[in-house]
């Protein structure tokens, strides 16, 4: 299996599974889902390339008892030839030509697997990375969902951590809840402090006359 098998399969069904939760859930509760799809991603990830390898490791112990008994079935093809034994040499002939082609069938499967191997290797990391960006940006994400109208939320089958870079890119940083309420607090506070500065200042002037 390859990085676009069944990895392919398991980004989609995550995101559909987001898309699905997003109209049902808050914003916190769907993107939590999206993170432990992700997670379960990664892990399975790392479960295909074990198994790849374990499957390597097992193809070389068979190609190597392959290998041996072809050079056996060569020397007891080349004695007996020495003898003149052609029965022997016959049924060692056979028998080098049978596993010649098990070695070299043998051979080419672990050419295919060593390439699934790297590319499990790359999917792999591909997948930590994504779960540690998408930890990094889980609550801009939170955030942008929450202030982006209905229409405007990620569509199906879209990457929503793409959907939220392209919204910041067009000058939409995203704002949630508890960020609007610090922003009008501090507005607040700033307009009492003018007021207040405002009012001594009035007393002064009320005092000089």
């Amino acid at each position: 299996m390859g990085i676009l098998g069944d990895a392919g399969r398991v980004v989609r069904d995550t995101i559909r599974a987001f898309q699905s939760e997003l109209d049902r859930r808050e914003p916190e509760d769907a993107v939590a889902e999206l993170l432990i799809g992700m997670k379960r991603e990664m892990v399975a990830a790392r479960e295909r390339l074990h198994a790849e390898r374990d499957a390597l490791a097992e193809l070389r112990t068979r190609l190597t008892g392959e290998e041996r008994a072809l050079r056996d079935c060569r020397r007891r093809a080349a004695l007996a030839a020495r003898i003149e034994d052609g029965e022997t040499e016959r049924v060692a002939r056979e028998w080098e030509t049978r596993h010649a082609a098990e070695v070299e069938r043998l051979r080419q499967q672990m050419v295919n697997l060593e390439l699934d191997i790297r590319a499990g290797e790359e999917e792999a990391e591909a997948s930590v990375e994504a779960y540690r960006e998408a930890e990094r940006q889980r609550f801009a994400l939170v955030a942008a969902l929450r202030t982006a109208a209905p229409g405007e939320r990620p569509g199906p089958d879209e990457n929503p951590f793409a959907w939220l870079s392209a919204r910041i890119a067009r000058g939409e940083p995203p704002e949630d809840r508890a960020h609007r309420e610090m922003r009008e607090l501090e507005e607040r506070d700033r307009a009492r402090g003018l007021d207040a500065r405002l009012e001594a200042l009035k007393r002064q002037m009320k005092k000089g006359h």
